[in-house]
């Protein structure tokens, strides 16, 4: 989007829930509602959809713990892991991955073995897992998400933490950010919630996604903690979205979620 927010976009920065999100964001969701609804309503609808991807799983204070984190972040070592935790908590699809952080990647690197670089689209909180990551050594990670202050926070706080771990702003529908074939891309709990944007973005990113390994997960249970044959029906979703060079996907299942890796062929 060029040129200053029209005044929509300034409108709906101004709720405090959604002042991190970019302009440019904003914009594509009040275009989508422009589309679909009556001029009257766009506002009102482009508002719940943003709640529907953002407002749900962040809770607005999240930004001010970041701000006092940075001030107050351990200098030992062994209280990282624990300081990353607690912030992790304020994200409800992160705080879903926090019993067993260091099986969550185990399970994963069996398969992909362990990646000369990570890449996390629509990352959320989950680059505040990096040092479990970093348990199997100084990999270089680079996540991505639409909350530009926090994303900004959290890049801030993993360099003074002196890992090789970056994290930026990124809006997947308006660019698929760089990455390589010997890359291992992540996509943890992100297809529902784009799919609710624009459907059949998900067949896109996984064409246009050129790694050998990709990860992509899908919640096992809602957020009010009920199943309703999730697992089903995320599973049957998948078969019908997987690119054909990817030629075998390897299931894991944890509490909260599954996680699937998909393999490209050679």
């Amino acid at each position: 989007m060029s040129g200053d927010p029209s005044k929509a976009v300034q409108q709906i920065l101004k709720a405090k829930k959604y002042a991190n999100l970019s302009p440019d964001t904003v914009q594509r969701i009040l275009d989508w509602a422009e589309a679909r609804v009556k001029k009257k309503e766009v506002d009102k609808t482009a508002r719940k959809k943003l709640h529907q991807i953002y407002g749900a799983y962040f809770n607005p204070s999240n930004a001010t713990a970041f701000e006092k984190a940075l001030r107050d972040r351990p200098d030992n070592q062994d209280e990282i892991k624990e300081f990353c935790q607690e912030l992790m908590d304020l994200h409800s699809s992160s705080q879903e991955r926090l019993e067993d952080l260091s099986g969550f990647y185990n399970r994963i690197f069996e398969v992909t073995g362990i990646p000369d670089r990570m890449i996390d689209l629509a990352c959320g909180l989950n680059p505040l897992s990096y040092p479990w990551i970093h348990e199997h050594g100084a990999i270089p990670y680079v996540g991505y998400d639409i909350d530009q202050k926090t994303t900004q926070l959290m890049n801030e706080l993993l360099q003074s933490f002196g890992y090789p771990a970056q994290v930026y702003f990124n809006d997947l529908f308006l660019n698929i950010p760089e990455h390589r074939e010997i890359d291992v891309v992540m996509l943890l709990k992100a297809l529902p919630c784009l799919e609710q944007q624009e459907k059949g973005i998900s067949v896109k990113l996984l064409t246009e996604i050129k790694c050998r390994f990709l990860v992509v997960s899908f919640p096992s249970k809602s957020l009010g903690g009920k199943s309703k044959g999730m697992e089903t029906n995320y599973e049957a979703f998948l078969n019908t979205v997987v690119d054909e060079s990817r030629h075998s996907i390897h299931k894991i299942n944890f509490e909260r979620e599954i996680v699937y890796v998909l393999e490209r062929a050679d």
